[in-house]
């Protein structure tokens, strides 16, 4: 029997993805999922060490930090077959009714492949948007009334702050979308976007500098007494310079918020210039959010869900 010539299409896929793609989501979910459990097992086999009121409250807030990761795990869940079942819907509806909200997907263009050419429907990103925010209000409702202690330790206003830069998101990538915003423009829309976090921060503006570059603070970082060479000197001026870390804490003041501004403009503006390549926006999204979870359960096996 004759061997089937490959077409562009498929030699131009298996080179790039040479296994299945959900290979590649279970394999970057499977420390997410691991950690996870390894948390719920924690939680659920916290002993207290004493009879005390702290142990009291402790076990109180281990318990229902154990029922919110549940809570969590569900609606996200609920979230995840939601956008599943209405994304196609919506998509059908775009291309039927609004034909100029439509692309093409450049990443398979003139490989000969069964979409190739075909209008890609746009704007769809409002849908799991409009979904995570509905989990994420939910959420914050079931922390704020679940229990005294949980509704204590999770402040409702990082909830609100979560929510309103998120809606500011959904809302200017659609008009992003409707009116076709220039690169120069998208900066603008990034900062406005930050507002909300940058607005209301209140955390900690100390940086700690990597080993490879505190030779350009302090002269000599191992000695007990710290002297600033001439650049740590003229950066002394901007910042504040701790020289009892030996030159390696840096606080920034009012300039960490420029730097949490530039970096939510970076980080947005990394993830939209894939666009036009359909799978590589959305993949490199997943494996952000993988690698958010992983290290937020790891912070939570650290410090515990009291530190």
């Amino acid at each position: 029997m004759p061997k089937t010539k490959k077409t562009l299409y498929q030699t131009a896929l298996q080179a790039a993805v040479p296994f299945p793609f959900y290979y590649v989501a279970i394999f970057g979910l499977s420390p997410v999922i691991f950690l996870l459990f390894r948390v719920l097992y924690i939680l659920h086999h916290a002993v207290p060490l004493s009879t005390s009121t702290n142990s009291t409250s402790i076990t109180s807030t281990i318990s229902e930090l154990y029922s919110l990761i549940l809570i969590s795990i569900g609606l996200s869940i609920l979230g995840y077959i939601l956008t599943s079942t209405i994304v196609p819907g919506i998509a059908s509806r775009l291309l039927k009714h609004v034909p100029g909200l439509s692309g093409v997907d450049i990443g398979k263009r003139g490989l000969g492949g069964p979409t190739d050419g075909q209008p890609v429907a746009e704007s769809l990103g409002i849908v799991p948007g409009t979904v995570f925010l509905i989990v994420l209000t939910l959420t914050a409702t079931f922390a704020r009334v679940g229990g005294s202690e949980m509704s204590v330790r999770l402040q409702q206003s990082d909830f609100n702050v979560a929510i309103l830069s998120i809606t500011f998101a959904v809302l200017l990538g659609l008009v992003d979308d409707l009116v076709d915003l220039k690169w120069r423009e998208k900066l603008i829309v990034g900062a406005v976007m930050a507002l909300p976090l940058v607005g209301s921060y209140s955390g900690p503006t100390s940086v700690i500098l990597p080993k490879q570059l505190r030779f350009l603070i302090a002269v000599d970082p191992a000695q007990e007494h710290v002297e600033l060479t001439t650049f740590g000197n003229i950066l002394e001026t901007f910042v504040d310079i701790d020289r009892r870390a030996h030159g390696s804490l840096i606080d920034l003041g009012p300039w960490y918020l420029v730097f949490m501004f530039a970096l939510v403009i970076f980080c947005t503006n990394a993830i939209n210039i894939y666009a036009g390549i359909n799978g590589i926006e959305a993949g490199q999204t997943y494996v952000t959010g993988c690698g958010v979870a992983v290290m937020n359960l790891l912070e939570l096996l650290w410090r515990g869900p009291i530190g």
